[in-house]
């Protein structure tokens, strides 16, 4: 291949091992992010490369930088942001719109053009060190860069797919055998040692495509992923002493009733949501413990679903969350959230008046026929249950599978639960009241009633038991105002469950009956007013109720669990602090041998210097395993290092009688003779690591055994009698 030929393929190797890897950035996002985004921006480095290859590099890098800007905007624009000014915020803090929240990240537009930014500027990197041809492993820099990258903010994503290891692992086999021969044409031209010596690169690299799945796949594919974001000591932490669920009845009871807040202009009747609970601890269904700042744009809302824009001014309502509906998009709060939308938190309550404005997207709920063939959202990533269920868990997970008996689809399941409730159990608002674990195995196998805040908690936990990602919702009916608002009132606080679809979002059911009675007799198709055209389920089978009053309470230690670190955590923190010992050490080590040195060359008196220059090249020797003593004289530590210092044993015995010269002769030495016999130690260390090698020299750099040597100095220095007027 000619030269030229051989730098075309170089820049377009380069590039596409870049595209490799961020053809896999789609696992730092949800599944609405189209992974081809990033390798357009790959694509395009390569492009402006291959079509701008005789221009200045000054020209080439503009071209680059429009070129990114481009990628970056369309990046934004495919996510339905706002031009230029995402764009802009892209390139401010579109990485901190990833990390601020738990994987998987929302495909939002700041977010997505931040990851795309980031592959975009790899690649441009990537093809201009191509072009330069001055360097070979440099040019892995950019594309391992950007997959550390991936694997930083994709922890939990699961094994790296085998055919984009491969690809990256042969790409970059490509790019060092391009580059290694591409820079010796330029120094040496043709050489078969040189395609020998590229031919044995390519081999061993190749060798690391059937090595690496075995040796990193099998023990790690399978095991959790450790999330640095995970030590975080956020403020966001939720540590909220009574769940929402809870305060329901207390809300309700306001007399008279309480506005909680008024949205403007008059918003359509329906739910807004106060917060969602997503974990439950054996005592209360809580909400998320990780709400961290995303910033004012919280998501790109559904494709095609018009947005809508409030204001509202918050009365009586005085909580940190902030009221919504649907799928918040934009608010100009600075707001908290955590992946999955279930609440938007502030670090503070509001107060009354005080007000914000919220961009909404309200896509409605989908019909039973749209969720038919629908699966559950399993990526939905909710936390566990903070207790061990043991055996209550076991026994409500059979309850929960002999009530789904006959269930086809997970709509069907989610469904016939919610029939099953408003079916079978009574609804009676005086029950005492609080949804333990306990009191929820009392009202599902012995007593069947029981206030709506059970139903609704036990609802979650049976959907939760099968598998399915649940959550409660804590909101307020709406009601209208007047013309230009709507209000929303303290005694129409109301909670429900919501199940996630695969692309459908969060779907809500009502297994709460609809009055105060006994079992309903009504058409099962719709009763419990649940979504209609539903499948009534077989009549719920009885199930012999348990001694509760022996149950034990959840452990109180058992509520850490999920705060705990797992295996992979210790070993990854274990495996820092000994790298990170390691560094210290080296630094102590080196530090320590650089003092000591200055020390000799600034020494006060002009024949310390010059026997501090003898000395530093016999430490040197001494390091690399030489023998010595404090009683040797200046010639016998010589000879004693002949061994180690090899080609530099002349200039080493001249060394060694300038500084017998210094110490004892009668005349004065001058800064001359401490100059030139620095000079020659500085030569005599470098034939010394010549002959030694690099790897031992380096060994010896952080050796401590001519540290250990303290009376080398002591006995370097002239007798009493011999000592000299100080000279500087």
């Amino acid at each position: 291949m000619t030269r030229d030929r051989i730098r075309l393929a170089l820049v377009v190797a380069a590039g596409l091992n870049v595209a490799a890897v961020a053809f896999a950035t789609e696992r730092i996002f949800d599944a609405r992010f189209n992974r081809w985004v990033p390798v357009l921006g790959c694509v395009v480095a390569i492009v402006i490369s291959l079509v701008n290859p005789a221009k200045r590099v000054i020209l080439r890098t503009l071209a680059q930088l429009a070129g990114i800007v481009l990628v970056t905007g369309f990046a934004v624009w495919s996510r339905d942001g706002y031009l230029p000014g995402d764009v802009v915020r892209s390139f401010v803090r579109g990485l901190a719109r990833v990390v601020a929240v738990r994987w998987p990240a929302p495909a939002e537009p700041v977010a997505v053009g931040g990851i795309v930014l980031m592959a975009a500027l790899a690649a441009a990197i990537a093809t201009e060190l191509a072009w330069s041809r001055r360097y070979a492993a440099v040019l892995l820099v950019p594309p391992l860069g950007l997959l550390f990258l991936v694997a930083l903010l994709s922890p939990k994503a699961g094994p790296v797919p085998l055919g984009v290891v491969v690809f990256v692992t042969t790409t970059s086999a490509v790019v060092l055998r391009l580059a290694f021969i591409a820079r010796t044409q330029q120094r040496h031209g043709e050489s078969p040692a040189v395609e020998r010596g590229a031919n044995a690169l390519v081999a061993s690299v190749l060798g690391l495509v059937a090595i690496l799945p075995v040796a990193v796949g099998a023990p790690f594919g399978d095991s959790d992923r450790w999330d640095i974001r995970d030590l975080r000591d956020d403020i966001s932490r939720i540590d909220e002493e009574i769940s929402p669920l809870s305060r329901i009845d207390e809300w309700r009871t306001l007399s008279p009733a309480q506005p909680f807040f008024t949205v403007t202009p008059a918003a359509p009747a329906g739910r807004w949501r106060i917060v969602a609970l997503t974990r439950y601890d054996g005592r209360a269904w809580m909400p998320s413990d990780d709400f961290r700042p995303i910033g004012e744009r919280l998501s790109a809302g559904p494709r095609g679903v018009p947005l809508q824009r409030y204001q509202v001014t918050m009365d009586r309502l005085r909580e940190a969350w902030a009221p919504f509906t649907g799928e918040p998009v934009e608010t100009d709060l600075s707001a908290r959230v955590d992946s999955s939308l279930s609440g938007i938190r502030l670090a503070d309550a509001f107060q009354s008046q005080d007000s914000y404005r919220i961009t909404v997207a309200d896509p409605g709920q989908p019909t039973p026929d749209e969720l038919k063939n629908v699966s559950a959202d399993l990526r939905i990533d909710l936390p566990e249950s903070g207790v061990e269920l043991a055996a209550s868990e076991a026994e409500i997970r059979t309850l929960a599978n002999r009530l789904i008996e006959g269930a086809t689809s997970d709509y069907q399941r989610a469904a016939f639960l919610a029939t099953a409730l408003s079916e079978g159990y009574s609804l009676n608002r005086d029950a005492p009241a609080g949804h333990s674990l306990p009191q929820l195995r009392l009202f599902l196998t012995s007593t069947k009633t029981g206030r709506d805040e059970q139903f609704v908690a036990a609802y979650a936990l049976l959907v939760r038991s099968i598998g399915l990602p649940v959550r409660i919702s804590v909101g307020v009916d709406l009601e209208s105002d007047s013309i230009d608002s709507s209000r929303a009132m303290s005694n129409k606080v109301v909670a429900w469950p919501e199940v996630a679809f695969a692309g459908k979002g969060w779907v809500s059911f009502d297994p709460v009956p609809s009055r105060e009675a006994q079992p309903a007799t009504e058409d099962p198709t719709n009763a419990g007013n649940g979504p209609a055209g539903q499948v009534a389920p077989p009549p719920p089978t009885t199930v012999a109720a348990p001694d509760v009053s022996s149950a034990p309470l959840p452990d109180e230690a058992a509520t850490d669990i999920d705060r705990s670190l797992s295996v992979s955590a210790r070993f990854a923190m274990v495996g820092v602090l000994l790298v990170l010992l390691v560094i210290a050490y080296v630094a102590v080590v080196i530090t320590m041998k650089r003092n000591r040195r200055m020390r000799r060359a600034t020494a006060v008196r002009i024949d310390e210097r010059i026997s501090g220059a003898f000395l530093t090249s016999v430490e040197l020797a001494i390091d690399l395993g030489a023998p010595s003593s404090p009683s040797l004289t200046n010639r016998e530590l010589v000879t004693s290092s002949a061994a180690v210092v090899g080609s530099a044993a002349e200039p080493f015995h001249e060394l060694a009688a300038l500084a017998t010269r210094a110490i004892y002769a009668g005349e004065e030495p001058g800064l001359e003779v401490a100059d030139q016999a620095w000079a020659q130690s500085a030569a005599v260390n470098e034939q010394t690591v010549r002959s030694a090698g690099r790897l031992r020299w380096m060994r010896a750099k952080i050796s401590l055994r001519s540290l250990r040597q303290d009376g080398l100095d002591d006995a370097a220095k002239p007798p009493p009698t011999k000592r000299r007027r100080s000279m500087s």
